[in-house]
């Protein structure tokens, strides 16, 4: 499960790479290469998969990215 102590350690490697969160499903940050770490968020609508921007650490917290999650996945048409 991911902290903020966690998020706070994740350095950049020479390619993108995702930490799951581990309490909110499809719930992940994205440590890309340059740049700011972002949220993201994997769901479906009909049988389709989508990801979404949730924001980028530190502006969104973790508290509010699992928040903005699951409230994305009780009503994905937000």
């Amino acid at each position: 499960m991911l902290t903020d102590k966690a998020i706070h350690a994740a350095k950049t490697k020479e390619k993108l790479y995702r930490i799951i969160d581990g309490r909110v499903p499809n719930l992940c940050l994205e440590v890309p290469p340059i740049g700011a770490k972002r949220w993201r968020l994997r769901y479906a609508i009909d049988g389709k998969w989508k990801m979404v921007i949730l924001g980028v650490y530190p502006a969104v917290s973790l508290d509010e990215a699992r928040k903005k999650a699951n409230d994305i996945q009780k009503n994905p048409c937000l």
